[in-house]
């Protein structure tokens, strides 16, 4: 149906605001979205958990008009109002614009900031880096209870006079140290939003409530758009996938496809580490298989295999922003010698790879 829905809006004339007005959609709207919610997937025990509820809503006895008008009213409730035609949000994958249309689209609205880094890009939970010279602030979105979040902090940090965040009320918390550490929790929609301070040196108390006052909404090809080049959308994945692949000695079987299918919008570092990782853990199951069963050549091989990670181009590239190369390097050297891995105190490889390096 979904497809449908697409190929029609696609195919159908535009409809106007004033045309959308003059239906009769009222209870169709408030199903929908109530249904859009309802359909966001349980999170981690944080989160209250959401009952499923079947879309009441018959489509087949509408006309292509109507259609298109159900399914335009779909996307502005789930994207903030904006409509998507033949605008160039179409050169987006269609993953990262149910991302896009689902989540609050935020960005600071103060001159010289900019989007560093996105991790996990999902509808459920979400959260990238803004950063103006030195300075950094974290925005995090998550599908969950307020009231839990607003507890954990409130348990933790000192409660400050609250800021007025697109019509919101923000409750400001300050974690006292060596740098006062901000955060601010608040509601969009059915979200939690978080926006606190990075890494020092820290925003002072006004520079943060002015910053945190000044986010804006944005339109989803802006919004997208305005990812670093260092962040992987969902429609460069695959072609990005193969590049780090390159000079990589792949284990039998390697499923590339299911790397390429990645769903998410995530920093090059973390497509990094599940690329690298998942080559490894691929060469490390083979190994512990074949030492398993006395097959000392096919063991030998995984062997040969791992120590040419320290070639690897995508772990070179990435060891200068993280301690993950290092991991699975310490993991290559532990399968030619004693077979054991320092973590905390020494263990085996069997034992430790696959948590460590996220198999």
């Amino acid at each position: 149906m979904t497809d449908t829905l697409d190929q029609l809006l696609r195919d159908a004339a535009p409809v106007t605001d004033q045309q959308v007005r003059a239906l009769a959609l009222d209870e169709v709207e408030a199903e929908l979205r109530e249904a859009l919610v309802a359909e966001r997937r349980p999170g981690p025990a944080k989160r209250s958990p959401r009952r499923r509820r079947s879309l009441r809503l018959g489509l087949s006895g509408l006309g292509a008009a109507a259609v298109a008008a159900v399914a335009v009213v779909i996307v502005s409730l789930a994207g903030g109002g904006e409509q998507l035609g033949t605008s160039p949000e179409r050169a987006w994958a269609k993953s990262a614009l149910r991302v896009a249309n689902a989540v609050p689209r935020l960005l600071i609205g103060e001159p010289g900031w900019s989007i560093t880094r996105a991790d996990e890009f999902m509808v459920d939970e979400g959260e990238m880096t803004f950063r103006k010279g030195s300075a950094s602030v974290d925005l995090h979105w998550r599908a969950g209870s307020f009231r839990d979040w607003v507890k954990d902090r409130d348990n933790s940090a000192d409660e400050l006079p609250s800021v007025e965040v697109l019509g919101a009320s923000a409750r400001v918390f300050r974690y006292q140290g060596p740098f006062d550490d901000y955060t601010a929790l608040w509601r969009s929609g059915s979200y939690t939003m978080e926006f606190r301070t990075g890494y020092p040196p820290r925003l002072s108390l006004a520079e943060y409530r002015r910053l945190l006052g000044s986010l804006k909404t944005t339109g989803v090809d802006d919004w997208l758009a305005a990812m670093p080049p260092s962040v992987v959308l969902p429609a460069n994945t695959g072609r990005t996938v193969e590049a780090m692949l390159a000079g990589i000695p792949l284990p039998p079987g390697f499923d590339k496809a299911a790397l390429k299918r990645d769903a998410a919008v995530r920093d090059r570092y973390q497509l990094g580490a599940r690329v690298a990782g998942a080559v490894a853990c691929g060469w490390i199951e083979r190994w512990v298989e074949a030492r398993r069963a006395g097959d000392t050549a096919a063991a030998a091989e995984a062997v040969e295999a791992m120590q040419t990670s320290r070639r690897w181009p995508i772990l070179l590239e990435m060891r200068a922003d993280g301690e993950y190369p290092a991991v699975l390097w310490n993991f290559a050297a532990a399968m030619q010698g004693r077979a054991r891995v320092p973590a905390g105190k020494p263990t085996t490889v069997e034992r430790a790879y696959r948590p460590a390096l996220g198999c």
